[in-house]
C-alpha cells in the first residue's frame, strides 16, 4: 500500500523572515483586515502578513523556495541567487463592513435608541450568565469574558438612559402649563360642644 505524497503548491513562494529566520509559504496576495479572537486563536495569535516575531512581510522579497546558483565559469565560488517576488496586500475591511444588513440595522438602532440597546444587552447578559454557570471550563471562561464586556456596555447605556431622562424632564418643564383657578376662600367650620364630644 502506498501513501499519497503531499506536494507543495507550485504557485506559492517561500518568504524567510530577516529577523528570526522562520520560513513561510506565501501566495501572490495577503488578505489583511480585522480578525476575531477565534480566528486569531486558530492562527496561533499571528495576523496575516506578520511573522511570529512581529515583523511584517515586505511587499518585495526574494523567494528562498528554489535557490538558483550562478554558473559563471570565471568565478571560483558559486553564488546563490533568489528570484524576486511581489506580495500584494488586499484589505478586506473590518468586521462592520462584512456584517449583514440586518446586523448593521440593529447596531445602528442600538446607537440611536438607548432603551432598545438596554433590552438587547439584558438578553446578552442573561445568556452570558447562563454560560458562566456551565460546568465546562472553556464555556465558563467564555461566559465570564462576555459577561464583563456586556456589563461594561450596560453601564454605558444606563448613563445614556439617565442623560436622556434628564433631557426629557428639562424639556417637559419648559412646556408645562398650569391651570389657574380663581382663588376660593376657605369656609369657616363651627365646632359645637356636641361635635367635639
Amino acid at each position: 500500500m502506498t501513501t499519497k505524497r503531499r506536494t507543495t503548491n507550485a504557485k506559492t513562494s517561500q518568504y524567510t523572515c530577516t529577523a528570526c529566520g522562520l520560513k513561510y509559504a506565501v501566495g501572490e496576495t495577503i488578505v489583511t483586515g480585522t480578525l476575531t479572537r477565534e480566528q486569531l486563536k486558530r492562527r496561533g495569535e499571528r495576523r496575516a502578513g506578520v511573522c511570529h516575531c512581529g515583523l511584517p512581510f515586505p511587499t518585495h522579497f526574494e523567494c528562498t523556495k528554489n535557490v538558483m546558483w550562478s554558473l559563471n565559469l570565471h568565478e571560483q565560488e558559486q553564488r546563490p541567487s533568489f528570484p524576486p517576488r511581489t506580495l500584494l496586500r488586499v484589505a478586506t475591511g473590518n468586521a462592520s463592513t462584512r456584517a449583514s444588513p440586518k446586523f448593521r440595522e440593529t447596531s445602528d438602532r442600538m446607537r440611536q435608541d438607548p432603551a432598545f440597546a438596554d433590552s438587547v444587552l439584558a438578553t446578552a447578559e442573561a445568556a452570558a450568565r447562563r454560560m458562566s454557570s456551565s460546568t465546562l471550563e472553556s464555556i465558563k471562561q467564555e461566559g465570564e469574558r462576555r459577561l464583563r464586556s456586556v456589563l461594561k456596555a450596560r453601564r454605558a447605556v444606563s448613563d445614556r438612559l439617565t442623560a436622556a431622562a434628564a433631557d426629557e424632564a428639562s424639556d417637559d418643564e419648559g412646556v408645562r402649563y398650569r391651570v389657574s383657578l380663581p382663588s376660593r376662600e376657605p369656609k369657616a367650620v363651627l365646632l359645637t360642644s356636641e361635635a367635639s364630644a
